[in-house]
């Protein structure tokens, strides 16, 4: 039996290189998506989804900075994910995030121009890019905030899967776009979002479609919390026993 010691509790405490490397793809990715935003959403009136998605419409109709808006909206939403959601950690990771997006979006938009005006080159591209940062954030256990903790908040009180909440927000934001911008930007924003989606999921669990580990343990319980406070991952019991 594996013996309760300071020592194996310390093992699945992240080591201070991890955070760093965390930390680092977490500004890395928030980053290119303020980039993405600048050079293929905002200028061909394409929303994204959550409060990015909800900034561009702000700065459609009342031209606000698109930055300030996502970070205004943010800030109570942190409060909600801080006080409901996630606790310290998940406030510290979306706190950077959050600020990493807002001031690359608002600094870099003088500096930036669309390359292309091409519908298909934007779709790929302005999806392969948003899809990459996505990536990197979530893949640190990080989120953008916005409608990621309205959902996280959807299934811890009332049940909801996470991604049923995310869709119906989602379809609320692309619907008020289609009465601002138009049918046509709408259906460009649908098509940006399933590439996104995709890249997301590429840079997350890479070219295999799902992966998954077996752990035999005396001490199933003890690794079952580790998993869920540490990893976030759920877990399946096996009882077996040895065929030799």
């Amino acid at each position: 039996p594996i013996r309760a010691s300071r020592h194996h509790v310390d093992r699945f405490r992240p080591r201070l290189s991890h955070v760093v490397i965390d930390y680092a793809q977490i500004v890395l990715g928030s980053a290119l998506v303020g980039i993405g935003t600048n050079l293929f959403f905002v200028p061909h009136d394409i929303v994204s989804g959550g409060v990015t998605g909800v900034a561009i419409l702000a700065h459609a109709v009342l031209h606000t900075p698109v930055g300030a808006g996502v970070l205004v909206l943010n800030l109570p939403l942190l409060w909600l994910g801080w006080r409901y959601a996630g606790g310290t950690g998940f406030l510290l990771r979306t706190a950077v995030a959050v600020a990493v997006l807002s001031l690359t979006i608002d600094v870099s938009a003088p500096f930036l121009s669309t390359p292309t005006n091409d519908r298909l080159l934007i779709i790929g591209y302005g999806g392969l890019m948003d899809g990459v940062g996505m990536g990197l954030v979530f893949r640190a256990r990080g989120t953008t905030g916005g409608t990621d903790i309205v959902a996280r908040l959807a299934r811890k009180r009332l049940g909801w899967p996470i991604g049923q909440s995310l869709l119906v927000m989602n379809a609320i934001i692309f619907l008020s776009a289609a009465g601002i911008f138009g049918l046509e930007e709408v259906m460009v924003a649908l098509a940006m979002a399933f590439v996104s989606a995709r890249a997301v999921d590429l840079v997350q669990e890479g070219f295999t479609a799902a992966r998954s580990a077996i752990i035999v343990s005396t001490r199933p319980d003890d690794v079952r919390d580790a998993i869920f406070e540490r990893i976030g991952r759920g877990v399946t019991y096996l009882e077996g026993r040895g065929g030799f």
